[in-house]
C-alpha cells in the first residue's frame, strides 16, 4: 500500500530500459560447487573434518598460492544460494538419532535467506529490514519489493521446528551428528561407534530442548538428569559432561535467567573486560557464572556501545542497532523471552518516490530492480567464475566491477545500435538494387510490349508471303508475347518481393534498440539500490572487496526480521545484572605479560584521575574503529588512543588495518501526528544525483508512534558528520514535503542526528570486507594473543578479543557480537578453568591443547600465530591432530 500523497500516482512510465545480456542466463542455473565444509555447518563427518586442510583466501596475507577451494567455491548467484542447513539431516534422521521427537516441517535444507526469496527469485542481497543500524546489522542489498515479495519470503520460510529438532536448530547445531568441536572434546564418544553417537545426540538434543523450552530458569545438571527419559538417565557421568560442555560454550544457561544454583563465591581468576557493549556484557555474564571475578570498564556514561536508544516523553527511536535479523537460530530470540523484548515483524512493502516526489511506477521499479540483481549476478560471475579479482596487481572493488559491467552494457547497447543501423543500411541497399532490377524489368516489359504491338501492326495475312516468311512472322509474334508474359510475371514477383523488403525495413525502423542502456531517470533509480547496498555494508561500493564482500551470506538466519518496539537498549541494560561495571572509565593502556595484565584507565568525571586494574587476563571488545586508531602511529596523539604494551603482533595489526570499518547515520524526526501511510514501515526516496544517492534515501516508521528515521549512507554518511543539525533537518523536511505536500508535513517536535564516525568511542558503525581484505581477517582479529615473552610450550594467552569484527560468519550484527562474547568466555574457561565438570581424568587430551588446536578460522590456528610455539613438538602434534573447524564452531555448528 502506497502512502498518500498529493502528487498522484498516475504519471506515465518512462521508456523501459534495454536489456543486454552480459552472461548467459544458464549460468545462474549451474549447480553450485561444494563449499568448504567448515563453512557449511554440520556438513562434515568426523573423518573428513580431520582430513581437511585449512583454506586461505587469496586476498589474505596468509593465503597459499594453490588455494582453490573454500571461499572460492561458491555459486555465481549470491541471492539464489541456499543458506546453511543447521539441521543437515536426511529423511528419517529422528529415528537415526535414537527416536528423538520429529515435528514441524522437516529439515530446512536449502532454506530461504532471512529476507529472501525462493530459489527462482532473484532479489537483492540485503533488505533494509535485514540491516539497518550503526551497530552493525547485516543487511541485504535490495529493499523489500513493492509487489508482495516480502509476503512471498515469509511464505517461503519454513515452519518453526518444535521439540528437540527445533531446539537444536535454534542452537545452530546439526541434529543428527556431532560437530568437530564436540568430537575433539568427547574423543571417547567419537570413537565409540554409532550406538555411542546416538546416546550422545539424544542426551545433547534433550538438554537443548529443556533449555530452549524454558530459558528463564537455569537448567541444572540435577534437574536435567531427572527430566531425561530412560535409558538416557542411566548415564549421569555423560549427562554431566554434556551439560558442562553446553554451558561452557554458551548453548544453555546464557543471558538473564533465574538462577537455581548460586554463583560460586570462591573466584577462580580475575578478568577485566574492556567495553560494555553487547559482546563485553555477554563475556562478562558468562565468566561470572563460571566463577571468575569480572570487572567491566566502559568509557561512556551508559552501557550498550553502538546499541543506543533515544527516549523522550512517548518517543522511542534506536540510534544504533535496530533490527533483529531473522528469529530462527538467533540468540536474540532466547534473550527476547528472558527480558521482554517487544519484537515487531517488519512489513516488507516499500514504495519508492522519485526526485520530484512522485511515486516511481511499479513496472519501472520492478524492471530496474531486476537489472540491479542482474548486475550483481554479473559481478559475482566475474569474480567467482572468471576469477576477475585483480586489475594488474590491485584487487578489484565491487563498485569498480559494477561500473565496468554498466560500461560494458552501454557498449553492448552501442554495438547493438551499430548492428541495427548496419542491418537497416543493408536492407536499404538491397531494396535499391532490387528496384534497379525492377526498373530494368519494367523497361523490358515496355520494350516487349512495343515490339509486340509493332509486330501485330505489320502482320501480313497468310498467303501474301511465302510460307516460310509467314511462319517466321508468327513465331516472332508468339515468341515476343511469351517473353512479355514471362517478364510481366517476373515483374509481379519482384514487386511482391519489393513489398516484403519494404515491410522488413519498416519493421527494423519501428523496432529500434534503445539509444542508451539506462536513461538518466533509470540510473537514479539504480543508484537508489546502490545506496541501499552501501547502507547494508556501511561504506561506498568502491571500498568493498569484489570477491569477499558477501562472504557471510550463507549464515544469515531465517524468519521474520523484527524491530524492538521498546527499544534495543533494553538488552544491554538487562545484561548488566549483577555485574561490576565502571562507567566513565576510558582505558588508556593495556599491559600484558606472562604473569597477568594491567589496565590503566582514566576517570572521565574526575580529570587526570587514573586507576590501574590488575587481573589474570583482559578481554578487549573495543570497536574496530578504535583499534584502527590504536595501531595508527600518526594518530597516536588522539585522546581515545589505547596503547598496547607490548604492541600487538604484526599479524594482528595488519588484519586491523586491512578490514574495513564503515559509517552509517540516522536522522530521527518526532512529530505530533502521523502523516504517512501507517501501514508501511518503509518508503524510499530517489536522490537527484549519483553522488547524493545515499542522502535520506530511506525512511523508517517502526511503530505506531509518530517517529520517522531517515537513513544516510555511503558518501553522504560522512558528509553529514561535518554539517549542522539545522541543515540536515531542513533537508529531511524538504524531502518529506516534496513527497507529501507542504501543508501535510508538520514541524518535528524532537530531532536527533547521529554522527558515529565522530564518536570517539565508536569511530564508525560496523565492519565490512574492504578491498584487499577477506573473511580470514575476522579470524585473525578473533585470535587471542600470547605474550611475546612467553617461552612455555603451553603458554596461556592473556589478551582476548570479542565484538562483531571478530566473528567471521556473523559480522556486523548484534547477534554476531553476542555470539563472539559467548565464544571467548568458553575459550577463556578452557584455558584457565580446565576440563568441564564431569570429564574423566583419563580422557586422553589436554584441555589447553584442545583450546589451542581449535582453529580461529578456516586459515589460521592459534599456535601458528606464536613464533615461540610454532616449532615445538607439542605444537606440531596439536597441528596434526587439529581439524579445520572455526573458533566459533560451538556457536556456528
Amino acid at each position: 500500500m502506497k502512502p498518500t500523497q498529493s502528487g498522484g500516482s498516475g504519471s506515465k512510465m518512462s521508456e523501459p530500459i534495454e536489456y543486454v545480456t552480459l552472461i548467459s542466463d544458464d549460468s545462474d542455473g549451474e549447480p553450485p560447487p561444494k563449499r568448504n565444509a567448515t563453512q557449511t555447518t554440520g556438513s562434515t563427518g568426523s573423518s573428513s573434518s580431520q582430513k581437511q586442510k585449512s583454506v586461505a583466501d587469496e586476498d589474505s596475507n596468509d593465503a597459499p598460492a594453490n588455494s582453490s577451494t573454500g571461499a572460492d567455491e561458491r555459486r555465481t548467484s549470491r541471492r539464489n544460494r541456499p543458506k546453511v542447513d543447521y539441521s543437515n539431516r536426511p529423511s528419517g534422521v529422528a529415528e537415526n538419532a535414537g527416536g528423538a521427537e520429529k515435528t514441524g516441517s522437516g529439515s530446512v535444507s536449502g532454506k530461504d535467506q532471512p529476507e529472501r526469496r525462493s530459489q527462482n527469485q532473484t532479489q537483492a542481497r540485503r533488505s533494509e529490514a535485514n540491516a539497518t543500524s550503526v551497530s552493525g546489522q547485516t543487511a541485504n542489498n535490495s529493499r523489500p519489493s513493492q509487489n508482495g515479495e516480502g509476503r512471498e519470503r515469509d511464505m517461503g520460510t519454513p515452519t518453526v521446528l518444535s521439540g528437540q529438532e527445533g531446539a537444536v536448530f535454534q542452537s545452530r547445531l546439526p541434529f543428527s551428528k556431532m560437530t568437530p568441536n564436540e568430537e575433539a572434546c568427547f574423543p571417547d564418544i567419537s570413537r565409540s561407534g554409532i550406538l555411542g553417537h546416538r546416546v550422545f545426540l539424544n542426551i545433547r538434543n534433550s538438554l537443548l530442548h529443556m533449555w530452549v523450552d524454558n530459558p528463564k530458569v537455569q537448567l541444572t545438571f540435577e534437574n536435567a538428569l531427572k527430566s531425561l527419559p530412560p535409558p538416557f538417565d542411566s548415564e549421569p557421568c555423560l549427562v554431566r559432561r554434556l551439560h558442562s560442555f553446553l554451558e561452557r560454550h554458551g548453548f544453555i544457561n546464557f543471558g538473564i535467567f533465574k538462577r537455581v544454583r548460586p554463583i560460586p563465591t570462591k573466584k577462580l581468576g580475575k578478568v577485566i573486560v574492556i567495553g560494555a557493549g553487547i559482546s563485553g556484557l555477554a563475556v562478562a555474564q558468562q565468566l561470572q557464572q563460571f566463577g571468575m571475578d569480572v570487572i567491566v570498564l566502559e568509557a561512556r556514561d551508559r552501557v550498550g556501545g553502538r546499541i543506543a536508544t533515544f527516549r523522550k516523553n512517548s518517543y522511542i527511536a534506536d540510534l544504533g542497532a535496530m533490527v533483529v535479523t531473522g528469529v530462527y537460530g538467533n540468540p536474540m530470540t532466547i534473550l527476547s523471552k528472558q527480558i521482554g523484548m517487544d519484537l515487531v515483524p517488519i512489513q516488507q512493502t516499500c514504495p519508492l518516490y522519485g526526485p520530484d516526489g512522485k511515486p516511481v511506477p511499479k513496472e519501472k521499479d520492478d524492471v530496474i530492480e531486476r537489472e540491479f540483481n542482474r548486475l550483481l549476478e554479473s559481478a559475482s560471475y566475474l569474480s567467482h567464475r572468471l576469477d576477475f579479482n585483480y586489475a594488474g596487481n590491485c584487487p578489484v572493488s565491487l563498485g569498480d566491477a559494477l561500473e565496468w559491467i554498466i560500461s560494458m552494457q552501454e557498449m553492448q547497447v552501442m554495438n547493438k545500435r551499430a548492428v541495427h543501423m548496419q542491418e537497416i543500411i543493408a536492407a536499404q541497399t538491397k531494396i535499391i538494387e532490387h528496384r534497379r532490377r525492377l526498373k530494368s524489368v519494367k523497361e523490358s516489359i515496355a520494350t516487349l510490349k512495343s515490339d509486340h504491338q509493332e509486330m501485330l501492326k505489320q502482320r501480313t495475312p497468310k498467303g501474301v508471303d511465302s510460307d516460310v516468311t509467314y511462319a517466321r512472322q508468327e513465331f516472332n509474334i508468339r515468341n515476343t508475347q511469351i517473353k512479355l508474359e514471362d517478364t510481366v510475371k517476373l515483374f509481379r514477383e519482384l514487386y511482391e518481393e519489393d513489398k516484403r523488403m519494404e515491410g522488413k525495413l519498416r519493421e527494423l525502423e519501428e523496432n529500434r534498440p534503445s539509444d542508451v542502456y539506462l536513461s538518466s531517470r533509470d540510473r537514479l533509480i539504480l543508484d537508489w539500490h546502490f545506496a541501499n547496498l552501501e547502507f547494508a555494508n556501511a561504506t561506498r561500493l568502491n571500498n568493498l572487496s569484489l570477491k569477499h564482500w558477501d562472504q557471510d551470506d550463507d549464515f544469515e538466519f531465517i524468519g521474520h526480521h523484527t524491530t524492538v518496539r521498546n527499544g534495543y537498549s533494553c538488552v544491554p541494560v538487562a545484561l548488566t545484572e549483577n555485574l561490576d561495571i565502571r562507567v566513565n572509565s576510558a582505558v588508556k593502556e593495556i599491559k600484558y605479560g606472562t604473569t597477568g595484565v594491567e589496565v590503566v584507565a582514566e576517570n572521565l568525571k574526575t580529570s587526570n584521575s587514573q586507576m590501574t586494574y590488575k587481573a589474570d587476563l583482559v578481554v578487549c571488545t573495543l570497536t574496530l574503529g578504535v583499534l584502527k586508531v590504536a595501531v595508527a602511529q600518526e594518530e597516536s596523539q588522539q585522546n581515545n588512543t589505547v596503547k598496547f604494551d607490548p604492541p600487538l603482533p604484526d599479524w594482528k595489526q595488519q588484519a586491523i588495518r586491512r578490514l574495513g570499518f564503515g559509517n552509517l547515520n540516522k536522522v530521527v524526526l518526532c512529530f505530533d501526528r502521523i502523516f504517512w501511510d501507517p501501514n508501511a514501515n518503509l518508503f524510499g526516496h530517489v536522490g537527484s544525483t549519483t553522488s547524493s544517492r545515499g542522502e535520506m534515501f530511506l525512511f523508517w516508521s517502526i511503530s505506531s508512534s509518530p517517529v520517522l528515521l531517515a537513513l544516510v549512507a555511503g558518501m553522504a554518511a560522512n558528509i553529514v558528520e561535518s554539517v549542522t543539525d539545522d541543515i540536515i533537518i531542513g533537508r529531511c523536511m524538504s524531502v518529506l514535503k516534496n513527497i507529501f505536500g507542504n501543508t501535510s508535513v508538520p514541524q518535528p517536535k524532537e530531532t536527533v542526528v547521529t554522527r558515529w564516525r565522530s564518536d570517539p568511542w565508536a569511530r564508525g558503525s560496523y565492519s565490512y570486507v574492504s578491498v584487499g581484505s577477506s573473511g580470514s581477517d575476522y579470524d585473525l582479529l578473533a585470535a587471542p594473543v600470547i605474550p611475546p615473552t612467553c617461552k612455555e610450550p603451553e603458554g596461556l594467552p592473556r589478551l582476548f578479543f570479542a565484538g562483531e569484527h571478530t566473528i567471521r560468519n556473523y559480522p556486523a550484527t548484534v547477534h554476531g557480537a553476542y555470539l563472539s562474547g559467548l565464544r571467548e568466555a568458553g575459550r577463556i574457561a578452557d584455558y584457565y578453568l580446565g576440563y568441564p565438570e564431569g570429564t574423566p581424568p583419563d580422557i586422553g587430551y589436554s584441555v589447553a591443547e584442545a583450546a589451542n588446536a581449535v582453529s580461529v578460522g578456516n586459515v589460521v590456528k592459534l599456535r601458528d600465530l606464536s613464533p615461540n610455539l610454532s616449532d615445538s613438538p607439542s605444537s606440531k602434534k596439536s597441528e596434526d591432530n587439529s581439524n579445520s573447524n572455526t573458533a566459533d564452531s560451538a556457536e556456528l555448528q
